[in-house]
C-alpha cells in the first residue's frame, strides 16, 4: 500500500483548509484506489450521472494517468464523484488521443454512499481498476485531483507539477511507482 499527499499547483489558489491525499493498493488482479479530501464543506460535485462520460476535468474530478515504465504512451482515467468515468489512451504526450473500447468498468464509488468512513479528510472516493485495463509490466504513474470549490475556483492537485500552467499530462507528473498487480 502506497499513501501519497498531492500538493496543488503553484498558480491554484486552495482554500487554506484542502488538501487531497490518495491510498493506492495492489487489489485482487487489479489496485483500489482512494481518493480522500480534507476541507470538504468547500467541496464542490455536480450531478454528471453515472457510467463513461467526457470532460469530467471541468468539475471536481479524480485522475490516475499510469504508463509502462520507459514508454511515452499512456492511459488516463478520470473518476468523478457521481461515479461517472472517463478513459483515454495517448500515444505520446498528449497526442494521438483515442477512447479505448472496455470490457471491464472501472468501479467508481462516492464515499458517501459506500458507507466507509475516510481515514483523512471528509470526503473519499474508491475506485478499483481491474489488470485488464491497465498496461503490462512495471508501471509509472500520476495520480491527480481537481479540485472545484462551492465558489467555482479550481485547483489542480498533482505529486509533481511541470513549470507553467498546471498540465497533468506532462511526464513530470509521473512519479508514482506502481509494481504490476498480482493474480488473486
Amino acid at each position: 500500500m502506497q499513501v501519497v499527499s498531492l500538493i496543488p499547483h503553484p498558480s491554484s489558489r486552495p482554500h487554506r483548509d484542502v488538501a487531497v491525499q490518495v491510498t493506492v493498493e495492489a487489489a485482487g488482479r487489479g489496485y483500489a484506489l482512494a481518493y480522500q479530501v480534507a476541507g470538504v464543506s468547500r467541496l464542490c460535485i455536480d450531478g454528471r450521472g453515472v457510467g463513461r462520460t467526457d470532460e469530467l476535468w471541468r468539475h471536481t474530478c479524480f485522475e490516475l494517468f499510469v504508463r509502462t515504465v520507459g514508454a511515452t504512451a499512456y492511459r488516463e482515467f478520470n473518476f468523478a464523484p457521481t461515479a461517472a468515468w472517463a478513459m483515454y489512451d495517448f500515444d505520446d504526450w498528449r497526442s494521438g488521443m483515442r477512447s479505448p473500447p472496455v470490457k471491464h468498468t472501472p468501479g467508481v464509488v462516492d464515499g458517501r454512499i459506500s458507507g466507509r468512513k475516510p481515514t483523512f479528510g471528509a470526503y473519499a472516493l474508491y475506485v478499483t481498476i481491474d489488470a485488464a485495463l491497465l498496461p503490462q509490466g512495471p508501471m509509472i504513474a500520476a495520480p491527480t485531483a481537481v479540485i472545484e470549490a462551492i465558489d467555482g475556483s479550481k485547483s489542480y492537485w498533482a505529486m509533481a507539477h511541470p513549470p507553467g500552467e498546471p498540465n497533468f499530462h506532462h511526464p513530470a507528473c509521473f512519479a508514482l511507482d506502481l509494481s504490476p498487480p498480482t493474480a488473486a
